[in-house]
């Protein structure tokens, strides 16, 4: 009895610290900027919803079309604490690689620990088990130590890992950067008219190598090349990335459509379902048809 006593203590306490700061906690005004085609309206109007509402606390939005920016938004707060606004810069980064290639023909040091044999194809579509280390190490000194990595063993998990950038599970960029990047998968490998990638090079990036159950997380996934495949609310595959807390970028090829959402308010969402992205992404292509039709009419 005393036992269930101090739990419901405890558990009334938990609630009690999370829940009366936040009583106090200054209301800021949603603050939401940006451009969008007329079409996108609807789309605009759910973006503002979820930041009226306290869903979001700092997001964005951006969708391009035939490698055109035809809706791009951004609203509330990067840092609350700080007031620190929400803002649009672009950071993007390409590079050419041989997928059937071994990972040491790029990177030497690699091949220890019996990995030799791995190709970049296998890394890109998470075939590997290369995501844990065979002891702790300080990620201070990841930079020299990266060849130690070796098949799962015990789980890694150190609060420094919030200082350095892991390119292997992070990405820094913006929505309006993913989305004018991922412009040209969706426009076949074109960018402003210039062709910057190879028919070849898109049939490899999107063919799809990778489909079944996850074992570590247990959703049903797809993954090409270095992609993850998706349906659009068409039903129609499109090929992207979704991130930890709902983060998303797509590129959609049947539509010549791409689309990034970004939030600094992260939610339990990883696999582009985040009900904050879906509903965005349905109303865009549920008013897609008109802008089409707007623009076939001069």
């Amino acid at each position: 009895m005393e036992n269930i006593k101090l739990a419901c203590i405890i558990a009334i306490l938990a609630v009690s610290c999370y829940f009366v700061p936040k009583s106090f906690e200054h209301k800021l005004l949603p603050i939401v900027e940006g451009d969008f085609q007329p079409e996108f309206r609807d789309v605009a109007m759910a973006f503002r919803a979820n930041m009226e509402a306290g869903r979001e606390k700092g997001a964005a939005f951006v969708v391009y079309h035939k490698g055109e920016p035809v809706f791009d938004m951004w609203a509330g707060y990067a840092d609350r604490q700080s007031l620190r606004r929400w803002r649009n810069n672009t950071t993007t980064m390409m590079g050419l690689l041989n997928y059937s290639k071994p990972v040491t023909d790029y990177w030497p040091e690699f091949g220890s620990h019996g990995k030799q044999n791995i190709t970049l194809e296998m890394l890109l579509s998470h075939q590997t088990g290369t995501h844990y280390f065979e002891e702790p190490i300080s990620l201070r000194d990841l930079n020299t130590q990266q060849a130690r990595i070796d098949k799962p063993s015990t789980v890694f998990n150190d609060p420094e890992l919030r200082e350095i950038t892991l390119s292997s599970v992070s990405v820094t960029g913006t929505a309006r950067g993913m989305a004018k990047l991922f412009s040209i998968l969706s426009n076949q490998g074109q960018y402003k008219g210039d062709q910057v990638l190879k028919q070849e090079t898109l049939t490899q990036l999107l063919t799809r190598t990778v489909t079944g159950v996850c074992p570590e997380t247990g959703f049903h996934v797809s993954y090409t090349r270095g992609l993850q495949s998706f349906t659009n609310p068409y039903g129609e595959t499109v090929y992207g990335q979704s991130g930890y807390g709902g983060q998303v970028v797509i590129a959609d090829p049947s539509n010549q459509l791409s689309m990034a959402y970004a939030s600094s308010y992260l939610s339990i969402y990883e696999f582009g379902e985040d009900p904050r992205f879906t509903d965005l992404q349905s109303k865009l292509y549920t008013n897609l048809q008109r802008y089409i039709e707007r623009q076939l009419k001069g």
